[in-house]
């Protein structure tokens, strides 16, 4: 430190602005679905009003939308389509 002229000792200007230290911490956050901490979870989805959903709960609504999916748009054979199906026998020649 340099003293002034008054001999009061000064800090040199180093022709940086001094910036205040960032002393919080980051809010933990936590999944909606299953409520594991953003501090053990490799990746965290936010949603609107304070809603988030991990990686793995995303795999595991995907699966269930996929199997429902597939239960909603497979061909279903019903029982009238069965006997329709075994009663008309092609004409022999």
């Amino acid at each position: 430190m340099a003293k002034s002229k008054n001999g009061k000792e000064e800090k040199a200007k180093t022709g940086k602005k001094e910036t205040p230290q960032n002393t919080e911490k980051p809010k933990e956050r936590f999944c909606s679905f299953c409520e594991r901490s953003s501090t053990v979870l490799a990746l965290l989805i936010a949603a609107p009003h304070n809603v988030y959903i991990c990686e793995e709960c995303v795999d595991v609504c995907t699966k269930i939308l996929n199997e429902a999916k597939a239960e909603i748009y497979s061909p279903k054979i019903t029982q009238r389509t069965r006997t329709a199906a075994s009663t008309s026998r092609p004409s022999s020649l």
